[in-house]
């Protein structure tokens, strides 16, 4: 394998992960990422409860085994 690979950040299009980080309240994305996620919220705005009922849920989840050991 002499070919190296060089992987690009693309911030010219929109990514999942960014548009969730900023629906979550994140600073790690870009603006196109914004306006993808504000267009998701314009459609439906229930989308930024939804996102962040899985993250509440995983918190809970870890945080009451921790608190009995």
């Amino acid at each position: 394998m002499s070919e190296e690979h060089h992987p690009t950040i693309r911030t010219d299009i929109p990514h999942s992960a960014r548009i969730w980080n900023h629906r979550m309240g994140g600073k790690d994305y870009y603006e196109v990422d914004r306006i993808a996620g504000d267009a998701g919220i314009a459609v439906d705005p229930e989308i930024t409860t939804m996102t962040g009922r899985p993250r509440q849920f995983r918190i809970r989840a870890v945080r009451f085994p921790a608190a009995e050991r």
